[in-house]
């Protein structure tokens, strides 16, 4: 019985091995896919958003959403860095024009909406900054076509 628990855990931890390490992005198109998955989900959530309250109701949500996408391109841009991979075309802009679509809507339909994506776009562009100085520092530069 002893070996029979033995194996089922080492199988466990196996399984859940090859599925954490599937799930991280392996070349710069699966960080591509994730992105726009992401944008996907944030243009959705604000497309929902016609009143103050609403957008109130899902500031955290959508704050802890664009926190993941600044992080997403930092990981993109050190996983570039660290393979030397030649940066990949935009494969099409449905998804970032969406969302740009959704912002600017609400906006101008929403009280206190341009604010909110005010600060959320500077705490994004500081973020990405940081990285970026501490890269030159290092000496590491992207590969930009």
């Amino acid at each position: 019985m002893f070996a029979s628990q033995n194996f089922r855990t080492l199988a466990y931890s196996f399984f859940c091995l090859i599925y954490f390490s599937s799930c991280s992005p392996s070349n710069l198109q699966d960080y591509q896919k994730s992105g726009e998955v992401l944008l996907d989900k944030i243009a959705k959530e604000l497309s929902s958003i016609r009143k103050r309250e609403q957008l109130d109701e899902r500031k955290t949500l959508l704050k802890k959403q664009f926190r993941k996408l600044s992080s997403l391109m930092i990981e993109a841009a050190n996983f570039q860095r660290k393979t030397g991979q030649d940066p990949i075309e935009p494969l099409s802009f449905v998804y970032s024009d969406r969302l740009y679509y959704e912002m600017l809507r609400v906006s101008e339909e929403v009280d206190g909406a341009k604010l909110f994506f005010e600060e959320l776009q500077h705490e994004m562009l500081d973020k990405l900054d940081v990285d970026l100085r501490k890269n030159r520092k290092k000496g590491r530069q992207l590969n930009l076509k």
